[in-house]
């Protein structure tokens, strides 16, 4: 049974990443049912009252359409989205991604309201099929903080040298935080790389490739 106190129903949604060699990718479905039969989507679905928690919740979605079981400490939540795109009617809903990576051993299948489901390279989101309910929006605000915590924690990356990036409310005069990554040959600190996604609007539309921890 859906979650549908005062009229408002409450979903959650989830980006789950994995690393294929060198390639980051994000498992989509295709939905099953309208609204937006047809239409590829983020995992995801109603908040239930057999739900124990909100990571229980993202879990059993992403169980139940791409058979991939994810043990419950892996889900931290993104965002919290009380303006969702819906034509059903007044929806909210949580965004959640993943601490860490799947390996590319991954397996999926699809299930529940799902007729499919497949992983997709996020090098370059201009390349994703259209996805329902303005999906796109969340996988954006998930693949920013994911790549963020990915190599500031996962990563293991420390300081240990001044940024060399230029000031961005001061061009031409040196950053005075500390750099975690060389970025193109540079020594770049976390704010950054904030700003290179914040300019690209796309998580892995910065070129990835070439950030390495010092």
């Amino acid at each position: 049974m859906a979650n549908n106190a005062a009229g408002v129903f409450v979903t959650v949604d989830v980006v789950v990443p994995r690393l294929s060699g060198s390639t980051w990718e994000v498992a989509l479905i295709q939905r099953k049912k309208a609204p937006f039969q047809g239409a590829w989507a983020l995992p995801g679905g109603h908040l239930t009252t057999e739900d124990t928690s909100l990571e229980a919740a993202a879990r059993r979605e992403t169980l139940e359409e791409t058979g991939l079981d994810i043990p419950l400490h892996l889900f931290q939540q993104v965002y919290t989205y009380e303006d969702f795109d819906d034509p059903r009617g007044k929806y909210v809903c949580l965004l959640y991604t993943l601490s860490e990576p799947l390996s590319q051993e991954a397996h999926i299948i699809a299930g529940d309201d799902a007729s499919r489901v497949q992983w997709f390279p996020v090098d370059d989101l201009s390349t994703l099929p259209f996805l329902a309910f303005n999906h796109i929006r969340l996988l954006k605000a998930a693949l920013r903080q994911f790549f963020l915590h990915y190599y500031h924690s996962v990563a293991g990356l420390r300081e240990t040298e001044p940024c060399q990036c230029e000031c961005e409310i001061a061009p031409g005069r040196r950053c005075p935080d500390t750099a975690y990554w060389i970025y193109d040959g540079m020594a770049v600190c976390p704010g950054h790389m904030r700003r290179q996604f914040k300019q690209n609007g796309k998580g892995q539309s910065v070129d990835l490739t070439s950030l390495r921890k010092i």
